[in-house]
């Protein structure tokens, strides 16, 4: 059951951070606001893996 919600939890923050880089590309986010999302995703991801 845990291996397939980190499975799901692993895809999500992947997929934020491709959104990630594509907004950051178009310029619809600024550094700071990208940062912290970031630095969220990352935590989410690190505690998971």
């Amino acid at each position: 059951m845990f291996y397939e919600i980190d499975h799901i939890i692993e895809f999500y923050c992947k997929q934020m951070i491709e959104v990630l880089e594509i907004a950051m590309k178009k310029k619809r986010l600024n550094k700071l606001g990208v940062y912290e999302l970031y630095k969220e995703i990352y935590l989410l991801y690190s505690i998971i893996v």
